[in-house]
């Protein structure tokens, strides 16, 4: 029973699954799937609209999935799909007759030769997966289900571009219907194979009846009433038939109207297949990790441009070969997207397993009409339209044009259909489009890789970094994740680096918890990068930590709230400024104040200046002084200037300060005269005489014009330059800066007193 098998015993089990899918695949490959089959019977002389008739019968059948359900539950999943899986392959060996048919009877008798064939070969096919998809949805784990689904895939496209590459080659040096026939033999043992294989899968063991179950048919009508269930399968079915309606007649368009062989044809789907090793994993990881819907509706978008990149190919061309090529690699892509995301979809959250019998029967015997009814069409459509020739611009017109642009309609309608089914993650795909283009995706990709094989605590907090530094949302659950790394490093690592990276509220939040945790370092490291991260959310645990026992909390605090711009945290500051005794609390709170223009702090900043000593710490309340004024990023010029060569950037600055100064008071200025002075004494290295710039603006009329808070600073600089014990090189280029924007905002507001 499905109860008795546990989640280790079926991941021991899937590698005879994935044996028994990867001979299943070649087998479908060379018979009655793929573009061999339609070759073969377009070689065979069969005209379109009959072509169409054979491939519908394929999913018609399906239709007799609600009326064997309960039988196929009662005698036992697994083998009643053994068993008819095994007489499918019987029903394809006798394909290999079909060319001594052709022979001796015509193409009429081997149309109805090969149409029988096909039908005992689908109807076998459609009761086998009757039982295939309830036991296959026992057998794989939904938590890997979309890992192992791509490393199958992947699998399966490397052995199928190895198969495709021989059958190119075979149908490029084999004429006529022998090489076709050559191909349908290797699919034939393939398929016994497969068949050996899935017997050593456990499960499917028959349902015994219980007269209290609730009766098949009424399962299938409650299916059917599952208002999610109902809206996917009509979105899905809308889609699968523009798919069915598009897609297989493209190897006789590439072969009438681009002009590609029949062996050229066939190499394409080495393309396509690469395509889908490339993307098959990233695909498959992605929808565990962000949800099917996205995954689904990026790669059905994908497809859409299909029909037009068909369209627009260079039809018997050198280019042709390539450009088709080129085409073929990104179908390949867009396909394993969607096939991926819808196929995750139905078993993990449409179909419910506790009735995957009457869901599987409904989705199957649905898929079944959808795909049967798209190429019946699609060939009868095709021949009607045959007689389209025609040349508008640069591009010819024919059937085929229609069938892309009908197709491409339909395509449109399934996925405005599909975007309103029940999402099942919160990641919409518009957002998950985002990510795959925001900042480095592929080193996101990259790091994320290395991050999973790292061992050793340096590594790991390497990969952290790296993590971070592609700046892109891939990495952002595995930068969560090392914040409970067992190494204090790695999760130290961590919190630097979610500070780095672009802003996410799963990243707050995680970075909220982490703050209100037992551990100070961290908790003062999270405080901090919660005010880098910008997130208005942070404000009011912040404002919580201000009430901290931890000075060191507190301080960070004050910083992260100054990082927000929370203007609102002003008083709470200030009333820890004048409490606070440490003194690189104090100065944190001062920094705090200063990034906030919080003016009405300006008298206590310069008094702490004026009793701190660190050279560090002056030079981080000068610049709280220079914000409250404006202008940091002058302010930040000087004194890297200053940090080159003192005596020059001073000099500069006095120099640069003319032309405001001539704006304001004209060409002959006496304090310009003096500024000529002043400049060639610092450029003398005369600090002392330099200096005297400072008093000489604060006496001359033009402080009048000057805000209050400038003439506070310049008179704070002027008095403490007298006490050579308290004297640097931050009070020069404080004032400098002072004047500067001073003298800017009365050039812009003309002659009158500025606003304090």
């Amino acid at each position: 029973m499905p109860g008795t098998l546990t989640t280790a015993e079926k991941i021991r089990r899937l590698p005879w699954l994935l044996w028994a899918d990867l001979f299943n695949s070649v087998c479908a490959l060379l018979t009655v799937f793929g573009s061999v089959f339609v070759l073969f019977l377009s070689a065979l002389g069969i005209d379109k609209t009959r072509i169409g008739f054979i491939l519908s019968l394929l999913p018609f059948c399906g239709l007799v999935a609600p009326f064997i359900a309960s039988t196929v539950a009662r005698i036992g999943f697994r083998r009643i799909f053994l068993l008819f899986w095994t007489g499918r392959k019987l029903m394809l060996a006798l394909l290999l007759l079909t060319g001594v048919v052709h022979t001796r009877w015509g193409v009429t008798a081997s149309f109805w030769w090969v149409t029988g064939i096909v039908f005992g070969f689908a109807l076998c096919r459609a009761i086998a997966e009757t039982g295939y998809y309830p036991w296959i949805q026992q057998i794989v784990p939904n938590s890997i289900r979309g890992r192992f689904m791509a490393f199958e895939n992947t699998v399966i496209l490397v052995a199928s571009m190895m198969v495709m590459g021989a059958a190119s080659y075979i149908l490029d040096h084999v004429e006529g219907l022998h090489g076709f026939l050559i191909l349908i033999g290797a699919g034939v043992v393939s398929g016994f194979a497969c068949v050996a294989c899935y017997t050593f899968l456990p499960g499917g063991e028959p349902v015994a009846p219980n007269r209290d179950e609730v009766p098949a048919l009424t399962q299938m009508i409650g299916a059917v009433n599952d208002r999610d269930f109902r809206r996917f399968m009509v979105s899905l079915g809308v889609t699968s038939f523009a798919l069915a309606f598009l897609t297989p007649f493209v190897p006789l368009y590439l072969k009438d109207e681009v002009g590609l062989t029949e062996g050229n044809i066939v190499l394409l789907t080495l393309c396509s297949n690469l395509s889908g090793l490339v993307f098959s994993f990233p695909w498959g990881w992605s929808s565990d990790r962000f949800g099917s819907k996205p995954v689904m509706l990026t790669g059905l978008a994908m497809i859409m441009l299909l029909p037009v990149l068909w369209f627009l190919l260079p039809q018997k061309s050198v280019w042709s070969l390539p450009v088709t090529a080129i085409v073929s690699f990104w179908g390949g892509a867009a396909w394993i997207g969607w096939s991926t995301g819808w196929t995750r979809y139905l078993f993990v959250n449409a179909i419910k397993e506790e009735q995957s019998a009457a869901y599987t029967a409904v989705y199957y015997s649905w898929m079944g009409l959808v795909n049967g009814i798209g190429p019946l069409l699609a060939g009868r459509f095709l021949d009607l339209c045959s007689g389209i020739h025609a040349r508008y611009l640069f591009f010819n017109l024919s059937a085929y044009s229609a069938q892309f642009g009908l197709g491409l309609l339909l395509l449109i309608a399934g996925f405005i259909l599909l975007r309103r089914i029940r999402s099942d993650s919160a990641v919409t795909a518009r957002s998950f489009v985002g990510m795959l283009v925001r900042g480095r995706p592929l080193a996101a990709v990259e790091s994320l890789v290395r991050h999973s094989l790292a061992k050793d605590e340096t590594t790991r907090i390497a990969t952290t970094r790296r993590m971070a530094e592609s700046r892109n949302p891939l990495s952002h659950d595995e930068l969560i994740a090392s914040l409970e790394d067992p190494s204090f490093n790695v999760r130290y690592e961590a919190i630097a680096s979610i500070a780095r990276t672009t802003p996410d509220p799963k990243l707050t939040q995680a970075l909220l918890q982490v703050l209100q945790g037992s551990e100070s370092e961290l908790c003062v490291a999270a405080a901090w990068a919660l005010g880098r991260l910008k997130e208005s959310t942070a404000i009011e645990p912040l404002r919580e930590a201000l009430s901290s026992n931890e000075s060191t909390l507190r301080a960070a605090a004050a910083r992260g709230l100054a990082g927000l711009q929370d203007a609102d945290s002003v008083p709470r500051l200030l009333q820890g400024l004048s409490a606070a005794e440490p003194a690189a609390e104090r100065i944190a709170y001062a920094s705090a104040l200063g990034s906030l223009r919080a003016g009405e702090c300006l008298e206590t900043l310069l008094l702490l200046l004026n009793q701190t000593r660190d050279v560090t710490a002056r030079s981080e309340l000068a610049l709280a002084v220079a914000r409250i004024v404006g202008g940091e990023g002058d302010y930040m010029r000087l004194w890297r200037g200053a940090r080159v060569d003192r005596n020059t950037a001073l000099a500069h600055a006095l120099y640069a300060l003319k032309r405001n100064l001539r704006a304001v008071e004209g060409q002959n200025s006496g304090l310009e005269t003096q500024l000529e002075d002043w400049a060639a004494a610092f450029g003398r290295g005369d600090i002392v005489a330099g200096s005297e710039f400072i008093g000489g603006f604060l006496r001359s009329p033009l402080a009048r014009q000057f805000a209050d808070r400038v003439t506070t600073i310049l008179e704070f600089c002027v008095a403490t330059s007298c006490d050579s014990a308290n004297a640097g090189d931050e009070l020069l280029i404080l004032a400098l800066h002072v004047i500067g924007e001073a003298l800017r905002r009365v050039r812009r507001s003309g002659p009158q007193k500025q606003h304090s």
